[in-house]
């Protein structure tokens, strides 16, 4: 499973989703957008919004924090570790 997350520093719901993926044992590639100066314009080209976290699984924007939610409780968000 390939997760990208684009995060600020000062979102508590980017804190969330960070630690839903390690609790879960996956790991994750995160993308500051204040320290890449991604404006907001562009993160909505990128995932589903211009707010953070814009969360990316497998190239397929997934949406924010809720969106991850939805989509661990539907059984979807699985480690590549634990399906070995």
């Amino acid at each position: 499973m390939d997760v990208t997350i684009y995060t600020t520093s000062r979102c508590p719901y980017c804190s969330m989703a960070k630690r839903l993926f390690e609790e879960q044992n996956i790991e994750y590639k995160e993308i500051d957008i204040e320290a890449e100066n991604i404006s907001s314009k562009e993160l909505e080209k990128i995932g589903k919004s211009s707010e953070v976290p814009q969360i990316l699984i497998d190239g397929t924007a997934i949406g924010g924090y809720d969106e991850l939610l939805e989509y661990y409780q539907s059984g979807k968000l699985i480690s590549d570790q634990l399906e070995e």
